[in-house]
């Protein structure tokens, strides 16, 4: 999906966001120099892959 795709997506077992409240998230996207999503769903953000994002997968090392 290139229109949204993210330049680096980090799947993780906590992003803590330090908003009150807030649980921890499971996956953080990135465009830029911002975060552009978060998902508490590990796999929630895979729909901003796309083919020149970089992906690291902390959950399974990779």
């Amino acid at each position: 999906m290139t229109d949204r795709a993210a330049d680096l997506l980090i799947r993780a077992g906590a992003v803590h966001t330090l908003v009150p409240g807030q649980p921890p998230q499971r996956a953080l996207a990135v465009r830029g120099d911002r975060i552009a999503a978060l998902s508490a769903d590990p796999s929630g953000l895979d729909d901003w892959v796309g083919a020149r994002t970089t992906v690291h997968d902390l959950l399974s090392g990779s």
